[in-house]
């Protein structure tokens, strides 16, 4: 067998290009087709390879297609919009209360096309949204009242709730939903919900929080502040977590979360020291740092922590997964 490679001339060896093997054909009078080679491909934008072999691997940041008018009925006269997973859209109505709150949920293929729309029951402000890989959506955040998303009405709320709801992916029908009545605290400028779910735990939906002190999620009265919580796939809580500030700190913010190999990560910001449980500790260095605590489903074991920042203020606007490294974060902010 000998080396062989038929790719442009300059590209073996770079990026993901390898060359093949050339066994001799059955008549001995040459060799058979070029065989395990890799030559060069189409860019693959969701991915750190360099699949084109051009020594760059990533795309140009070209929109590979982009939506305007809708031709869809406005839920209100003012509306904002929040980019989801699961190539979803939820459109926000802006109302003077989170009882009279809407919002809908555009579902698009990989053209750009809305292929599926869902109203959500009215009272219910989503803030986050993600793909578990097991063929079900989370979708999670404030509510008031007791909508229901057809599985029965969530418990009253008379002030702002925690509400996660799983939806199967085809048809977007509920599967399971759990309301959690006036335990949300909104006094403060934290976000008050995340979501996220993990390709490593199938079915299961992480949510972070911003809770009043003494709220209980079903595991005992949480201390007040950021808390994580996981969920099974019945939506039964499986355990929460308290993420405590120590001495004079103060998490400021908790952004969401993403999934990794096989933990979950928290990532906000904080001021002083924050204690994420099970001895990781972080102390500041300015007036606000950016933070990534990891955690196991073991139950809600931290398994360390990560600070970012200098003398000033650091935030974080907006963070991302790569769904096929899984391990690989990516954050943005000022």
């Amino acid at each position: 067998a000998i080396a062989c490679y038929t790719g442009p001339s300059g590209t073996l060896g770079v990026g993901v290009c390898t060359a093949g093997t050339q066994t001799c054909n059955a008549s001995g009078s040459g060799y058979g087709a070029c065989q395990g080679e890799l030559a060069p491909a189409t860019e693959i934008c969701t991915t750190f390879a360099d699949e084109d072999c051009d020594a760059i691997a990533e795309c140009p940041g070209d929109a590979q297609w982009s939506i305007g008018n809708l031709d869809l009925p406005l839920l209100a006269a003012t509306e904002r919009w929040y980019l989801g997973g699961a190539h979803s859209l939820l459109e926000l109505s802006s109302t003077p209360s989170l009882a009279q709150f809407k919002a809908r949920w555009l579902g698009f293929n990989a053209t750009g096309s809305v292929v599926q729309t869902k109203d959500l029951p009215t009272g219910v402000e989503p803030a986050g949204i993600s793909d578990d890989g097991c063929q079900h959506i989370v979708l999670s955040g404030s509510y008031a009242g007791a909508p229901d998303f057809g599985t029965g009405a969530l418990p009253l709320s008379t002030s702002t709730g925690l509400f996660a709801v799983g939806f199967h992916q085809s048809t977007w029908n509920a599967v399971w939903a759990r309301g959690f009545p006036n335990v949300l605290d909104t006094s403060s400028s934290a976000s008050p919900v995340g979501v996220a779910t993990s390709a490593t735990l199938c079915k299961r939906a992480f949510v972070t929080g911003w809770a009043k002190a003494g709220s209980d999620l079903g595991a005992g009265p949480l201390p007040g502040g950021a808390f994580v919580a996981s969920f099974d796939e019945d939506g039964l809580l499986a355990w929460n977590h308290p993420v405590k500030a120590a001495g004079s700190g103060a998490v400021t913010h908790v952004h969401g979360m993403k999934d990794g190999l096989a933990e979950i990560a928290v990532i906000g910001t904080f001021q002083g020291s924050v204690d994420f449980g099970d001895g990781v500790v972080l102390n500041g260095g300015g007036s606000g740092d950016v933070f990534i605590a990891f955690y196991g489903d073991v139950p809600g074991i931290s398994n360390g922590a990560m600070r970012f920042g200098g003398s000033g203020v650091e935030t974080v606007i907006a963070d991302t997964a790569n769904p096929h490294t899984l391990s690989a974060l990516a954050l943005s902010g000022n």
